[in-house]
């Protein structure tokens, strides 16, 4: 990962290009909740290359089930994309796809066509809806590395005990 006292390029994103920036959560109400924090943290102004986040969010989450996938070359780019989505608007400019991920899963090898192509709408489409991206072959043209990013929005969770009833039946240690 890239350490926090380690500066982005600002240079770095015009290199670079257009990014395929992947989203996954268990639930649609989590996948919100992933979609605001990252704008959040990309409103905050702090430092980060385009690139280094897209390689981030590829490799160092588990994909789950709900998936959204959005292709941007600038941080205004991903910012419009994703709050575009969040308010239930059509971005007419940024290739943008959500989808659940399918028990009958794409197959691998067109991943691969696709990175080769540098088709990264067609590789939204395939990640959206469940198929494997060989992520390293789409970097291997330019160097990037992890970053620290925010974790998983767990939903909240309520547990009630109800001590009136008393303690739970255990094991009868008096004999």
């Amino acid at each position: 990962y890239l350490p926090a006292d380690a500066p982005a390029d600002a240079n770095a994103d015009a290199a670079a290009g257009s990014q395929l920036f992947v989203f996954s959560a268990r639930s649609g109400d989590r996948l919100r909740a992933v979609v605001q924090q990252t704008l959040q943290r990309l409103g905050r102004g702090e430092p980060v290359a385009l690139a280094d986040l897209a390689h981030t969010l590829q490799i160092g989450r588990e994909a789950m089930d709900e998936r959204l996938a959005l292709v941007a070359a600038t941080r205004a780019e991903l910012c419009d994309g994703l709050q575009a989505w969040l308010d239930g608007r059509v971005h007419a400019d940024l290739p943008l796809c959500r989808g659940t991920a399918e028990a009958d899963r794409p197959s691998d090898a067109a991943a691969e066509a696709l990175v080769a192509a540098r088709d990264l709408t067609g590789l939204a489409r395939h990640w959206v809806a469940g198929g494997g991206v060989p992520w390293a072959q789409l970097h291997a043209s330019h160097a990037v590395r992890r970053i620290v990013w925010a974790t998983y929005p767990f939903a909240p969770t309520v547990f009630l005990i109800d001590y009136e009833q008393g303690a739970p039946a255990g094991p009868d240690l008096a004999t």
